[in-house]
């Protein structure tokens, strides 16, 4: 018989909502609206206590590192609205597989694919950022 494994769940509280078992994932976003790092922390990790460890995660998978970056409670409308798109045009929000890892794989793959859609966008010179932005 196999060994039975027992999948850790994980209480999300997020200010006056309903608490709910799930994931919360960091997310950093190049200029052009890329994924350039992701973290799946353990629990109901604070964004505050992420940001470095997502700062340094956007740096070894670009080889880029930033002049500017922006950290909020909730982090700023640019990732806000990657978010969204996430959640409602790739099913972020919507997981098949448990535990830690599984999600973190998951996850991965779905920006992994979203980058993919973004930089065909972006080579068709749709969704470029404003100068101002």
């Amino acid at each position: 018989m196999g060994k039975a494994t027992r999948k850790r769940h994980f209480w999300i509280a997020k200010g006056d909502r309903v608490p709910t078992v799930g994931y919360k994932p960091q997310i950093a976003r190049s200029p052009n609206g890329l994924v350039t790092a992701m973290l799946v922390p353990e629990g109901n990790a604070a964004d505050s206590a992420m940001c470095l460890q997502l700062a340094d995660a956007a740096v070894v998978n670009t080889g880029v590192v930033p002049t500017l970056a922006s950290f909020d409670d909730g982090y700023a409308s640019a990732v806000e609205s990657l978010m969204f798109c996430l959640k409602h045009g790739h099913e972020f929000g919507q997981l098949r597989r448990r535990g830690l890892d599984a999600v973190g794989a998951e996850l991965t793959g779905k920006a992994i694919v979203y980058n993919r859609c973004r930089i065909i966008m972006l080579s068709k010179g749709k969704g470029r950022q404003k100068p101002d932005e």
